[in-house]
């Protein structure tokens, strides 16, 4: 399920209606106030901007029960091109994935790229890291990571549509 905005922000702001009112009440000022509610506001859209771009997925097994599927939807995308379950690749090769992959032009592709590009999609589509995750561990910014996925997304697509044609 998605982040319905509208609903979550009538909440926060109920909440914060609640909360003001209380903060007042035990004699706090007004700029502290002001303060907290301006964090409190920066974790709700951050919050918010997690959920947009993390959605996992679940899956009903036969017997009812629901299984959490964690992998990115983009490793979901593209695991047909794989020969083999990429987890079956040799964990001693950091990229052995890419020589499972069936497809000759794409293989090839991915083989060219700049290790850097490569150590992106690995820790993103196959070791399944948030933008988050790989920010932190490369000491750069969410926004950096996520222009860098996009533009291997787009370099993903464009072969895509050259083999749609």
């Amino acid at each position: 399920m998605s982040f319905n905005y509208a609903s979550e922000k009538r909440k926060f702001d109920a909440m914060w209606a609640k909360l003001r009112v209380e903060y007042r009440e035990t004699g706090m000022e007004e700029s502290a106030i002001a303060a907290m509610y301006e964090f409190d506001c920066e974790v709700f859209r951050k919050n918010r901007t997690y959920g947009i771009h993390n959605t996992y997925f679940s899956t009903v097994m036969p017997d009812g029960e629901e299984v959490a599927d964690d992998r990115s939807s983009f490793m979901k995308k593209f695991s047909s091109r794989f020969s083999v379950p990429a987890e079956e690749s040799d964990p001693d090769r950091r990229y052995g994935w890419i020589d499972e992959i069936e497809n000759p032009v794409l293989s090839e592709i991915l083989q060219k790229m700049p290790e850097k590009d490569k150590e992106l999609l690995t820790l993103y589509v196959i070791e399944g890291y948030t933008v988050t995750d790989i920010a932190m561990m490369e000491g750069s910014t969410h926004q950096n990571i996520s222009k860098k996925i996009r533009r291997l997304k787009n370099i993903l697509k464009n072969f895509q549509n050259q083999v749609a044609d």
